[in-house]
């Protein structure tokens, strides 16, 4: 499908091993969902979570920082560069994302019910590869994608026939889902960064 793109090896088997290694050593400060299966790190705009809130910023990532940082950047290079979008695409949402065994992610459309309608990208990075589960279907148009350590799957968030699922989970399973915007109002940067006004 024209509409999703798969870039192999955007991060080393070593930089996964690192995020997946801070992921383990810091399970405690994830939120656990327990439907699902998966402890998460969420930072960013998501009308489901931070209505109310501030603006937020990625911050606490400790020996991770850089490398999250190198991360979005070759991101957002990588869609400017497969959808040939050369408009500004700002990060609007990061997770560092644990699924394990018996877990799974239902079908779904990211602008689903009207929310996170600022997405424009949507994309996962995977840090682990997973033999024989963990698949990322899009059932609409037939296509699914296996993880493989370090690589990117990156589609546009607002096509509905890209609903997609991860239908089961038979060990852990490691990612970085992210989404991008356009409006600044829903920027997510990191801590340090921040743009000052003139």
């Amino acid at each position: 499908m024209e509409n999703i793109r798969i870039v192999k090896n955007l991060v080393s088997p070593s930089d996964a091993t690192r995020i997946i290694e801070y992921t383990n050593r810091n399970l405690g400060s994830f939120h656990k969902s327990r439907f699902y299966n998966r402890y998460q790190l969420i930072f960013g705009f998501e009308d489901g979570y931070f209505n109310d809130k501030a603006k937020p910023l990625i911050n606490g990532l400790e020996e991770i920082t850089e490398l999250s940082k190198d991360i979005v950047n070759k991101t957002k290079l990588t869609l400017s560069d497969q959808f040939n979008d050369k408009e500004d695409i700002l990060l609007s949402g990061f997770w560092l994302a644990k699924q394990t065994a018996g877990g799974g992610v239902k079908l779904h459309h990211d602008h689903d019910g009207g929310l996170n309608t600022h997405f424009c990208y949507s994309a996962v990075l995977y840090l682990n590869t997973l033999s024989d589960s963990g698949r990322l279907d899009f059932p609409e148009i037939g296509m699914s994608v296996s993880p493989e350590v370090g690589d990117l799957v990156v589609w546009p968030s607002g096509i509905k026939e890209l609903s997609h699922e991860v239908k089961t989970i038979n060990e852990d399973r490691h990612s970085i889902p992210m989404w991008f915007t356009k409006d600044k109002n829903f920027e997510l940067d990191f801590a340090g960064n921040e743009k000052t006004s003139s």
